[in-house]
């Protein structure tokens, strides 16, 4: 199932480091994962001063790894687009298209791009999956991606509540 649409000035970087390794304050991704399973976030002061988003829990290492968990159990398709606007662009048509269960924000797309945005989900889709493993071979290119998994986020299923 879609579970998630999103753009990315750089498909590599958002993917490998940021949704894949990275934790709720660097991904939209990572921080919506965590509350749809109940898991509130709290800004705190980081060493050097500046305040951090973390997993409001006694080991949010923990919440972050099942986050993780969860995020190498699915799979990614992704396309490239010609600039990080029409990234930005056609990631609305995608949304609307696909409706994905995570993306809460929508926005109506251009419709005088419908036919280049019809182009670009048809070679979405028929993107060879990639995991979270594969993710720092695919271009560090602007485009789309969609997260795939066989269920929702939950914390009794694949998510341990922590």
């Amino acid at each position: 199932m879609v579970i998630y649409v999103s753009d990315a000035g750089n498909l590599q970087r958002r993917l490998a480091t940021s949704h894949c390794h990275g934790n709720v304050e660097s991904s939209a991704l990572r921080k919506q994962i965590a509350a749809t399973v109940g898991w509130r976030t709290v800004a705190t002061d980081g060493p050097s001063g500046n305040r951090r988003l973390r997993l409001d829990m006694p080991d949010w290492h923990a919440g972050e790894a099942a986050i993780t968990q969860y995020l190498g159990q699915g799979a990614w398709q992704i396309v490239t687009c010609a600039s990080p606007d029409e990234a930005n662009d056609f990631q609305w048509y995608a949304i609307e298209k696909l409706s994905p269960v995570l993306n809460v924000d929508r926005r109506p797309p251009d419709p005088s791009k419908t036919s280049r945005f019809d182009a670009l989900l048809s070679e979405l889709l028929a993107a060879a999956p990639v995991t979270c493993g594969q993710a720092s071979q695919v271009p560090e290119s602007p485009g789309v991606y969609i997260f795939h998994h066989a269920h929702r986020p939950r914390s009794d299923v694949g998510m341990k509540s922590v």
